[in-house]
């Protein structure tokens, strides 16, 4: 199940941060009371390229991960895709400066 609001990643105790996101640096994925298990992120861009992929390793409960921002990614709006363990995902919008 694909949602598109910023609620799916609540719901799952999922929190991005800081936003908006500074290239070349670390974004925090902040996990509260979660499922364990792999996590895929991808970045798109507006036009639907992957920009990035990546996987969270989450051990369960309450952690926080993190992802470096490419250097070379362009300043704007992105689309940030999680997915979890079980396969239900949820999009929502990832401003870079």
């Amino acid at each position: 199940v694909v949602t598109n609001t910023i609620d799916w990643m609540s719901d799952k105790g999922i929190i991005i941060y800081p936003t908006p996101a500074v290239k070349g640096s670390d974004i925090q994925v902040q996990f509260r009371n979660s499922k364990s298990g792999k996590y895929d992120v991808t970045i798109y861009s507006l036009t639907g390229v992957r920009v990035l992929q990546t996987q969270v390793v989450h051990r369960g409960g309450s952690s926080v991960q993190k992802a470096t921002m490419p250097a070379e990614l362009a300043s704007g709006t992105y689309i940030m895709e999680f997915t979890s363990p079980n396969g239900d995902s949820g999009k929502t919008k990832l401003i870079v400066q």
